[in-house]
């Protein structure tokens, strides 16, 4: 069975062994007040064996009062010391410490369990035991040169033919403030690893599951008008009596169902394969302004007040103009849709700083219908539609585009008194993914 290994310094070796120094001196330093007291003093000579007596009882008393309490405070430390060793041996993450020259000072059973470093590892550098060739190896060789540490690390470590996928971290191991070496924690997540990616897996399934059913579902409406008027169309067009009217209406139809078809596809292809984003540094204001000269027209035909406030000291932000002005435009023209009966419609923009980072925050706040809580978690799943003849494309579209610009899109809503849509973009970076 595996202990946990430490090396351990050699104690100071004292005349009297075991015997603390602090009660020795304590006995000399009362004999010697002891013999001072009777000479200054005087005391006469038939006297001193009962002063010697009772400083006696009081040396006795005071050597085992001394001793109980160093057997006491003795006792405590051990047991500390043992729970110590205990947790170290007990906890499924490995432990390493490493003194300021790089060696081994101590090592957990799970550390040696999980890096197959062997059992005598102590006083042996830690950049020896862990190959330079691994990751882990690396980067304590990095380290050991002065390099930074790191923190929360997913590492691949192969010994022995096996690889297993640690989780890493190297801090500082510091006593009354001062750097005294390293302590290295190491865990094998190999497992837990598996899991998350047998999970991925299962979820992008379902995704594709999911959006096959949805694209199957929406294509086969359309298909199944198409067929019925063209049976219709046929008919007409060889019936001796063909009514010039109906064939008409029935390629009517079949245009109609087309471009819809069309719709559905080009709408799919742009949220399975969105553009490259063309980010300039552009104000909101400008934007704005375009956007609601464009719906004010249909605003005001449903009794709709849009109202903007957006303030000129908001800064710049890096985006796709064409592609963010599609996720304002949609965000908007949803909130028309909403107020059926009349409304406002109020565009906000406020800079914000979160997480040491500035952002800029865009708030549509229309006094709609709102939307009920079951329907609030579906809005952004593709083809999922609360309205009659929409695709359920267009908030997923705008879900993705936000996204590729570093951003985030939230909604708040109360059936009956209206939505927010609140859409969170970084003023001043370009996204790590997207960098051009």
């Amino acid at each position: 069975m595996r202990t946990f290994q430490m090396l351990r310094p050699n104690p100071e070796q004292t005349l009297f062994g075991h015997i603390p120094v602090r009660l020795i001196t304590s006995i000399i330093g009362v004999f010697v007040a002891a013999i001072s007291m009777i000479f200054v003093l005087g005391i006469e000579r038939q006297k001193y064996f009962l002063a010697f007596l009772f400083l006696l009882t009081i040396l006795g008393i005071t050597v085992i009062a001394t001793y109980q309490s160093y057997h006491t405070v003795r006792s405590a430390l051990e047991s500390v010391k043992s729970l110590a060793r205990n947790i170290l041996e007990s906890i499924p993450t490995g432990v390493i410490t490493i003194n300021s020259a790089g060696k081994i000072t101590s090592i957990n059973p799970s550390a040696e369990k999980i890096l197959r470093l062997g059992n005598k590892v102590l006083g042996n550098l830690i950049t020896e035991l862990v190959s330079e060739s691994t990751s882990l190896g690396e980067m304590l060789n990095k380290a050991s040169e002065g390099g930074s540490l790191f923190h929360d690390q997913k590492v691949i470590y192969q010994r022995n033919g096996e690889s297993l996928v640690l989780w890493v971290t190297l801090s500082e191991l510091r006593n009354e403030g001062k750097r005294e070496g390293l302590i290295l924690l190491v865990k094998d997540i190999s497992e837990i690893n598996r899991l998350e990616q047998k999970i991925q897996r299962s979820e992008k399934l379902s995704a594709i599951s999911t959006l096959s059913a949805a694209v199957a579902h929406e294509i086969r409406n359309p298909l199944s008008a198409m067929d019925l008027n063209l049976g219709l169309l046929e008919e007409e067009i060889t019936s001796v009596q063909g009514d010039a009217l109906s064939i008409r209406r029935y390629l009517d139809v079949l245009h109609i169902e087309i471009k819809r078809l069309k719709g559905i596809l080009d709408s799919f292809a742009r949220f399975s394969n969105p553009n490259q984003l063309a980010l300039e540094e552009l104000k909101l204001e400008p934007i704005f302004q375009h956007l609601v000269t464009l719906i004010r027209a249909e605003a005001l035909e449903k009794g709709i007040d849009i109202e903007t406030e957006i303030s000129v000291n908001v800064s710049p932000i890096l985006i796709d103009e064409n592609q963010m002005t599609q996720v304002f435009l949609n965000i908007m023209i949803n909130a028309i849709q909403a107020m059926p009966s009349g409304g406002k419609l109020t565009i906000q923009a406020e800079e914000q700083r979160l997480s040491g980072k500035q952002w800029v925050n865009i708030r549509f706040i229309d006094t709609g219908i709102g939307i009920d809580r079951k329907t609030i978690n579906k809005i952004f799943e593709p083809f999922f539609s609360s309205r009659p003849g929409g695709t359920g494309l267009g908030l997923a579209i705008s879900h993705r585009i936000i996204e590729d610009h570093g951003g985030f899109i939230f909604v708040e809503s109360a059936e009956g008194k209206g939505t927010t849509f609140t859409v969170q973009l970084p003023t001043n970076r370009y996204p790590e993914s997207k960098k051009i």
